[in-house]
């Protein structure tokens, strides 16, 4: 299949129109799984070992960004005196101990089983290690929904269009076909780069001023995907 980018397709347009889909890529954190709530506790541990000051739920979705490297510099920390890598690191040992204290988003399950029973394909494209991922799917019972699980080999999310790219040349769908939900403005760019439809959820990582900019159509409950994804699935 052809590499596609971003100039060799154009944007449908914000419309509330059903999309005709076959195949569904799903964003994990902030999409599926509720955890901002987390993520934010445990920054502000990080911020105030290091003296900075924590910051609210609101400057934490306004502030996150890929790679996360650019996001922790905005809040103030100083890789000379600690390198990235330790505090992604102790980001993401907090985080593996404490992520089961998150649920799903609400009627994140009813769609994926919606979409299921219907015969489409649904996999997962995270900037999150795939290790943790398939452990995240298998504590909350939901593998079966997935035909595959793409993410990083490492824990430091500098972004995933690489992997939706490797994706695409390795099927063989429209990408018409195919809707990417995120909640981010990353999420916005891979669908972009890959030539996929977005749908953008405002309840994750990332406040809608973030997302409008995009052009893409943008939900507030997981249950608007009902109205938005025209079940399409392979005869």
């Amino acid at each position: 299949m052809q590499r596609l980018s971003s100039s060799s397709f154009t944007r449908t347009p914000v419309t509330r129109q059903a999309l005709t889909c076959r195949h569904i890529l799903w964003d994990w954190n902030g999409t599926l799984l509720d955890d901002v709530w987390l993520c934010v506790e445990i920054i502000n541990e990080l911020l105030h070992k290091q003296h900075l000051p924590a910051v609210t739920r609101d400057q934490y979705r306004n502030l996150f960004d890929f790679p996360v490297r650019d996001y922790y510099q905005k809040l103030g920390f100083d890789f000379e005196q600690t390198p990235f890598e330790q505090i992604g690191t102790e980001f993401m040992d907090h985080y593996r101990r404490r992520w089961r204290e998150c649920s799903l988003h609400s009627q994140a399950e009813e769609q994926l089983q919606r979409f299921f029973d219907a015969g489409m394909t649904q996999v997962i494209l995270s900037a999150a290690q795939v290790s943790l991922l398939d452990e995240c799917t298998r504590f909350y019972r939901i593998e079966k929904y997935f035909g595959a699980v793409l993410g990083l080999d490492h824990h430091y999310a500098d972004g995933k269009v690489e992997i939706a790219r490797n994706y695409m040349q390795d099927i063989e769908i429209d990408p018409q076909h195919i809707v990417f939900i995120g909640d981010t403005s990353h999420d916005a760019l891979v669908a972009q780069e890959i030539g996929v439809n977005c749908i953008l959820y405002v309840n994750g990582h990332h406040p809608a001023e973030k997302l409008t900019p995009w052009q893409w159509p943008i939900i507030h409950s997981l249950q608007e995907l009902q109205q938005l994804i025209s079940i399409h699935p392979y005869p």
